[in-house]
């Protein structure tokens, strides 16, 4: 019996050898990705990009809306099928006037802690601004820091 059993597993692995076709994996890899894309641009959908596409690639597919805000994105990521990216829209942020923004709109300044803040109101308390340069003026604020703020403030 444990011969006969033996003869059919041989036979069986062999039958299965001998009808096995070897796999081309070149005709089973993928040549392109499927993104799909919303958000800012004027065409949401689904866009076809060969396999390594970079978002930069992407971009190049695109029709961006004028206030698209694509800075999120490293230019050199590299996309993977079925990747779902969403541009948002880019929010103007206004400017807070420091000559007369309240202590809680001048913590909205990145950067600047409430102690700065503070000193901020003791200066113009005594004196307005008479520029954003001025802001230097304040202990705790010096170039590099007024740089990092700068975009941020006005008169």
């Amino acid at each position: 019996m444990a011969k006969l059993l033996i003869f059919f597993i041989l036979l069986t692995v062999s039958f299965a050898f001998i009808h096995l076709k070897p796999v081309d994996l070149q005709s089973i890899q993928k040549k392109f990705i499927q993104v799909t894309v919303v958000g800012q641009i004027q065409q949401e959908g689904e866009y076809t990009l060969p396999i390594y596409s970079t978002f930069k690639d992407l971009l190049l597919h695109l029709d961006l809306k004028d206030n698209a805000d694509i800075s999120m994105y490293n230019p050199n990521l590299i996309l993977l099928d079925k990747d779902y990216i969403e541009i948002p829209i880019k929010i103007k942020q206004e400017r807070i006037n420091i000559n007369t923004a309240s202590l809680e709109e001048l913590t909205t300044i990145p950067g600047i802690s409430e102690t700065m803040v503070k000193r901020i109101i003791e200066y113009r308390n005594e004196q307005l601004f008479s520029s954003i340069e001025e802001i230097m003026n304040v202990k705790g604020i010096k170039e590099s820091r007024f740089q990092k703020i700068k975009d941020y403030i006005r008169i």
